[in-house]
C-alpha cells in the first residue's frame, strides 16, 4: 500500500516585467520554470518538483524534507502587495 505524502517547497519568484515569470526552488538545485503568467509558472513549477521527486523515487535515493522559510511570505501575499490580487 502507498501512502501519499505532501510536501510544501518554497519557491522563489522572478519577474522583469512584471509579465512573464520565472520560479526557482531553493530546496532542489537546477529545478526551476517559467511561464507567461503567473499561474503557468507556479504549475510548471509543480510538474518540474513532481518529476524530479518521481524520478529520486525511482532511482531509490531519498526525497529530502523541504526547508522552513519562515521570513518567506505566501505568494497570495506578494500578489496582494503588488496590485494584482484583492483583499
Amino acid at each position: 500500500m502507498e501512502m501519499e505524502v505532501i510536501m510544501r517547497f518554497a519557491l522563489a519568484l522572478h519577474t522583469d516585467d512584471g509579465v512573464k515569470y520565472g520560479i526557482t526552488v531553493p530546496d532542489l538545485p537546477g529545478r526551476f520554470s517559467a511561464g507567461d503568467t503567473l499561474d503557468e509558472a507556479i504549475e510548471m513549477a509543480h510538474e518540474a518538483i513532481d518529476l524530479h521527486c518521481e524520478g529520486l523515487a525511482e532511482e531509490g535515493m531519498d526525497i529530502l524534507l523541504p526547508s522552513h522559510y519562515p521570513s518567506i511570505r505566501p505568494i497570495h501575499y506578494w500578489l496582494m502587495r503588488h496590485g494584482r490580487l484583492s483583499k
